[in-house]
């Protein structure tokens, strides 16, 4: 049992090696061997992030010559975030030389005592201000971009005002105005000597299938694969959609119907002070061919305009924004005798409808109009930090700035590409390997 309670961490990390039979990688090597009071690690999915953390918190638990009973906290954004992490842990307490330190342990809540020695406790993070008031000798942050500004200020770095306690942080980089990137930079820079820093990809992970993360690379946007492959974080990562301009293949002026083609139409209804937006899709050429944008209009004479809108593109087949006051209005569209699909706007399906388009942008998949307003809004459109930390997607904040046009745009391309009812919860990697009956709905409603 001494043996495993050692007075040095990096024995302690030896002998949990040799009990667990655990094997590191090099880059989980070095992160665990240094020990310098806070670590950052910025790194690239599959690198065993959590692993590492994982161990730091169970030989942080068993103590030290120095702390010999300390506290150490485990922290995400929601308990399920910490599920991996716990599970480890709880594994390695049951190996034979681990298992006699353990004092108690259960897993609702996340506690484990060792005994004569220190508390691991895991903590939701969702309401940080419920977990004020005690010192601790140890934080383990996982997911550390879920955590907000306040949480890490206010809440837990008071945490180490007697103990001295030290922190680890890992987490995907996703963005530069967080407090995880201003921790990086001062692991960095050399002029803050008890924060180091460290960053790698997923390639550095000796079991790395190259290839799969080599195919990854070319659907996912250049932020997105920064981020979660390269453990870098994206320039510019505020902005949603790149190569906008580069994306423009039809003049708005020019959009005619071709009989026979398939089209579908987007629409974003006008709330109380934005905009209708409707955006005509060709769905052979890929392609988003007009822009319809209004507001101060009667429902009757907008739904008027859409029926009048789909007659003129071959009976186009129309997805709509059906959130909130959309709903009804949804009934009257099919009233007038429209082909209509709503979308309610989540968080998630919001998210998951403005990746696929910023995919399809970036990629050169899709064709849009020179409508000016469309392409204000593309360029201006941003990731944005919500009050409780998370991220969400829309237009800045600020007097003449608006989103309906991609709002719409995004329906389009999502019925083009899907073809399906998007009021469904649908996987987006789907959309690069439709499933069969998805292919039938798409024949039922395109033809072909």
């Amino acid at each position: 049992m001494g043996e495993v309670r050692s007075s040095s961490f990096l024995r302690g990390y030896e002998v949990f090696q040799r009990l667990t039979g655990y094997r590191t990688i090099p880059c989980q090597d070095a992160f665990l061997r240094d020990r310098s009071r806070h670590k950052v690690w910025a790194g690239g999915r599959q690198i065993r992030k959590t692993t590492t953390a994982a161990i730091e918190a169970l030989l942080a638990t068993m103590g030290t010559a120095e702390k010999p009973a300390p506290l150490v906290w485990l922290v995400g954004g929601s308990y399920s975030v910490l599920d991996e992490m716990w599970n480890h842990i709880r594994e390695w307490a049951a190996v034979p030389g681990m298992a006699d330190l353990v004092e108690r342990m259960t897993n609702k809540p996340m506690e484990l005592d060792l005994k004569g020695a220190g508390r691991l406790r895991g903590k939701s993070a969702d309401d940080p201000d419920l977990l004020r008031g005690p010192a601790l000798d140890k934080l383990v942050i996982e997911e550390a971009e879920g955590l907000s500004d306040y949480a890490i200020n206010r809440v837990f770095l008071p945490m180490f005002t007697v103990t001295r306690g030290g922190m680890i942080a890992i987490s995907s980089p996703r963005r530069k105005r967080h407090w995880f990137y201003q921790w990086y930079l001062m692991g960095q820079d050399g002029e803050h000597p008890e924060v180091r820093s460290f960053t790698n990809s997923s390639y550095d992970n000796p079991d790395a299938d190259v290839a799969h993360i080599d195919f990854m690379k070319s659907i996912l946007t250049e932020a997105e694969f920064l981020s979660e492959y390269m453990g870098e974080f994206p320039e510019d990562e505020g902005q949603v959609f790149r190569r906008v301009k580069e994306t423009v293949g039809v003049s708005q002026g020019l959009a005619t119907c071709i009989p026979g083609k398939p089209y579908v139409i987007g629409v974003d209804w006008a709330k109380v002070h934005d905009f209708t937006v409707f955006v005509v899709g060709d769905v052979s050429a890929r392609s988003a061919i007009l822009v319809e944008r209004f507001h101060k209009q009667d429902y009757n004479l907008q739904v008027s305009r859409l029926k009048d809108l789909a007659t003129r593109f071959n009976n186009a087949h129309v997805l709509m924004d059906s959130t909130g006051i959309g709903d009804p209005i949804l009934d009257m569209v099919r009233k007038a005798g429209i082909r209509a699909q709503g979308y309610t706007y989540t968080w998630r399906t919001k998210k998951q409808a403005i990746d696929a388009l910023a995919v399809a942008i970036e990629h050169g998949e899709l064709r849009i109009p020179d409508h000016p307003q469309l392409l204000r809004e593309l360029e201006a459109y941003e990731q944005l930090e919500s009050d409780s930390g998370n991220v969400k997607y829309g237009a800045p904040r600020g007097e003449g700035y608006y989103d309906d046009c991609v709002s719409a745009l995004a329906l389009t391309w999502w019925l083009m590409r899907y073809g399906a009812d998007l009021s469904r919860d649908l996987d987006i990697r789907s959309v690069f390997d439709p499933p069969a009956g998805q292919r039938e709905l798409q024949r039922s409603i395109f033809g072909g």
